[in-house]
């Protein structure tokens, strides 16, 4: 499994987002707009929403298949423009929270946010930190069956 998220943003990226988001659309350079046209970093939106969302749920069937149950309750179709509702954003932070506490996580692991109304590139790194975290540790889980099971202990 290899979920694609971004625990790497920098207060440069937010601050290249926040100076393109300052210049209107007829002002900007070629180059802006091509910056401007694809997710960026700097901001957390529909994008971003959509890719935690869509990793939530590849999580949450990964540890069901392996007899996990947890929660998930998030949307994987937002479009640009449209804000979620404060309900769908406390079932987005719940849902992190599950997902983190159904496994025993690194030391390094980050709490899930309480909140998203304080949201900064750390708690948006964070959150996709965590996600990568419970991989990572799904993925060491599988590797060890090969080595606990009749793959070479009973044969």
């Amino acid at each position: 499994m290899s979920l694609e998220l971004i625990t790497d943003r920098t207060q440069a990226d937010y601050e290249e987002w926040l100076a393109l988001s300052k210049i209107p659309w007829a002002s900007m350079t070629p180059e802006q707009k091509a910056k401007w046209s694809v997710p960026m970093k700097g901001a957390y939106n529909y994008t971003d929403l959509n890719r935690v969302g869509t990793a939530l749920l590849a999580l949450q069937s990964i540890l069901a298949g392996y007899g996990y149950s947890v929660t998930v309750n998030v949307r994987t179709d937002y479009v640009n423009g449209e804000w979620p509702t404060e309900s769908d954003m406390n079932a987005y932070v719940q849902s992190i929270a599950n997902v983190r506490s159904v496994l025993a996580v690194f030391e390094t692991t980050p709490p899930a946010p309480d909140s998203m109304d304080d949201g900064t590139i750390t708690v948006w790194n964070n959150i996709e930190k965590i996600l990568k975290d419970v991989e990572t540790i799904i993925d060491y889980a599988v590797a060890a069956f090969k080595y606990s099971g009749e793959f070479y202990c009973g044969e």
